[in-house]
């Protein structure tokens, strides 16, 4: 399951399709907008652009890659984007294999592979209205 969203996503939902005969561990990573900036700066938004056809060629590769690695029987990307306010859901990684060791370590894996190769900016909006491009 690949997605990219401007909505809200079900962390319930997501982990309840991958599940399945012979999944005995399914790890889920939900990512959420921080308050502050990584310098302590008050956020009162993000916005998150992502050229969305590449972008879900690199997910389909990157979980391609983490089925075969990890011998996971399944995985989920969920990316949002747009306008998102602090406290709100922004990626989902979900990872289903039979034992814990393996969807634990997938699960980093996606999100560090995502983090080096999709083509994701996000622009901070800062108290006051500055506002400035982040990297990774």
């Amino acid at each position: 399951m690949i997605r990219i969203q401007q909505e809200d996503y079900s962390v319930d939902d997501v982990v309840n399709a991958l599940k399945q005969p012979g999944v005995g561990a399914v790890v889920a990573f939900s990512g959420s907008v921080r308050g502050t900036s990584r310098d302590g700066t008050p956020v009162e938004y993000v916005e998150w652009d992502v050229y969305e056809s590449m972008a879900r060629k690199i997910f389909e590769t990157i979980r391609r890659e983490a089925l075969e690695q990890f011998g996971l029987r399944d995985a989920a990307i969920v990316h949002r984007c747009g306008r998102h306010r602090p406290g709100e859901n922004l990626v989902l990684i979900v990872t289903a294999s039979a034992h814990r060791k393996e969807a634990f370590q997938a699960c980093e894996w996606i999100m560090n592979e995502i983090k080096k190769k999709a083509p994701l900016w996000k622009k901070e909006i800062l108290t006051g209205g500055r506002e400035r491009w982040i990297e990774g």
